[in-house]
């Protein structure tokens, strides 16, 4: 009768609690105030000091309020119809607002004079919407999409002198600036992302059919592109510097997780706060606004409202309707560390592994990096070390690898073994028992699952039997828990078992074996 040595199975659940993991809906944002009496809004800035809020409301009129208790500082008729957005300039000295008849007015903030106005109708007498404007760094040139004509239209701000003009085939929507590489970003109504030189409207790239339908803006460094899109409940982010290549996403990043499933949010209108940290989305089909970290893509906290929305400078108040929030409560998360992973940290001569840096957050989440942002370094390089993202053995011996992030460093230690291979195995049976004979009675607390074990054609681990019989203890058998699949290829692995009298096994083996 046989006799169990030991059961040791590979088959391990980890349970983990994490007490940090943040509840969107237990936290609640206190209010600041409401803009009371203010008609439909049809945008909002803050002045560049946080002083102020300047408003654009449907009856034609521009509000300018006061942004540490939401009161009303002063208003005026800008316009007879709507008008559909107001902004302030670099230094917050001027207002710009633009309607729906075509015409841009700029305004003196102390006096609320108005100083010009730009006629962008091109004769249209109807159809004459500007349903953008965007200033340029200096706010020296102005940038208007126009829907009578389709066009954006490149103005010079102190003279109204139109400097040039950019039609299309379809009409644009909406338009954001990159002063870093003065490109002008226009989304027009085919859900075309089209990106021109901001000087001179030459061209630059066009990404057909995106499929794009609300607003669409730069984060803080310019180096990604936000926009939101009508067949995907995700928003699309693109990589300014590698061409404005579509970053891919995870299924579960910027969205809102019930149970095993996500919920769709219909991107429209969103906003960005200036560090990057977080992001406001205003749903087309929902009275729910979510705010995001950018970091994690995670979901931070919830309520309800509309848009438009708009986060202040700082950060620490955001603007919904008529509706000032305190944002100052969000979550702090920090960046507290990283963490460097391989798959495998004894490797065969010549092998190739997949390398992992995760970011490690104070709040206990973790996001993976992308490589090329990693410094890496071996202490060994004819050993092991990291090319072209991978992590390679050249050589018998130890390695210690470090991975630098942002003042962080993480390190995993590689062996590098001459691994010998046996003859491949065929026809096995689907309840194979494999019996590795050794030497030497075996020491069973050094057979774990890092040290014999056997693998499928993923590379992942299958939950084993170990035993051995009375009396032969030189001998371990591994028996499977359940059958092998008829067909497929699975890998016997067997390296650093010891003794009973403390003697390492110097000789590493791996062998294939296809089931009947």
């Amino acid at each position: 009768m046989k006799r169990l040595f030991k059961v040791f199975l590979v088959f391990i659940l980890f349970l983990t609690f994490n007490s940090n993991v943040i509840n969107a809906d237990a936290i609640t944002l206190p209010k600041v105030g409401t803009l009371l009496g203010a008609n439909m809004i049809q945008s909002s800035n803050f002045s560049h000091d946080d002083k102020y809020i300047v408003t654009a409301h449907n009856n034609g009129e521009v509000a300018i309020w006061d942004a540490t208790n939401t009161n009303i500082i002063t208003k005026w008729k800008a316009s007879e119809v709507n008008v559909s957005k107001a902004l302030y300039n670099n230094d917050s000295s001027k207002i710009i607002s633009s309607d729906d008849s075509g015409i841009i007015k700029i305004w003196d903030v102390t006096s609320g004079r108005l100083i010009s106005t730009i006629d962008s109708t091109n004769g249209a007498s109807w159809k004459r919407y500007v349903r953008d404007i965007v200033l340029n760094k200096d706010s020296s040139i102005l940038y208007s999409a126009n829907y009578n004509d389709k066009s954006v239209r490149i103005w010079d701000v102190n003279s109204g002198k139109m400097l040039k003009e950019i039609t299309f085939t379809s009409t644009p929507m909406y338009l954001d600036y990159n002063p870093i590489d003065n490109h002008i970003a226009i989304v027009t109504e085919d859900g075309s992302l089209n990106i021109r030189n901001g000087s001179d409207g030459s061209y630059v790239l066009t990404i057909p059919n995106k499929d794009l339908k609300g607003n669409v803006k730069y984060s803080s460094d310019y180096k990604t592109l936000f926009a939101s899109c009508r067949s995907q409940k995700q928003p699309i982010l693109l990589n300014v510097e590698n061409g404005y290549k579509q970053i891919s996403l995870n299924k579960e990043d910027y969205r809102i997780k019930n149970g095993d499933n996500y919920s769709d949010i219909y991107w429209n209108n969103f906003d960005i706060t200036y560090d990057d940290k977080y992001i406001i989305v205003s749903g087309d089909y929902s009275s729910i606004n979510y705010i995001f970290d950018n970091n994690t893509k995670k979901l931070v906290v919830k309520f309800n409202g509309r848009g438009p929305v708009k986060f202040n400078h700082n950060g620490n108040r955001v603007l919904y309707e008529n509706i000032l929030l305190d944002t100052s409560q969000l979550p702090d998360r920090q960046l507290s560390g990283i963490e460097i992973n391989a798959k495998d940290s004894i490797m065969k001569i010549d092998e190739m592994q997949d390398i992992i840096v995760n970011e490690l957050f104070s709040d206990g989440t973790k996001k993976q990096l992308e490589l090329k942002d990693v410094e890496f370094k071996s202490d060994n390089p004819q050993v092991a070390n990291i090319l072209y993202g991978k992590l390679n053995s050249y050589k018998e011996g130890t390695a210690t690898i470090t991975a630098s992030y942002r003042g962080f460093t993480s390190q995993i230690v590689i062996k590098v073994q001459n691994f010998k291979i046996l003859e491949k195995q065929l026809n096995v049976p689907v309840d194979k028992v494999w019996d590795v004979k050794f030497n030497m009675n075996v020491d069973k607390n050094t057979i774990k699952e890092k040290n014999i074990y056997i693998t499928d054609a993923a590379g992942n681990i299958l939950p084993m039997f170990y035993y051995s019989e009375k009396g032969q203890e030189t001998n371990i058998k591994l028996m499977p828990v359940k059958s092998y699949k008829s067909g497929e290829t699975y890998t016997i692995w067997i390296k650093e078992l010891e003794s009973t009298s403390g003697v390492k096994l110097k000789q590493y083996t791996k062998m294939e074996f296809q089931i009947n």
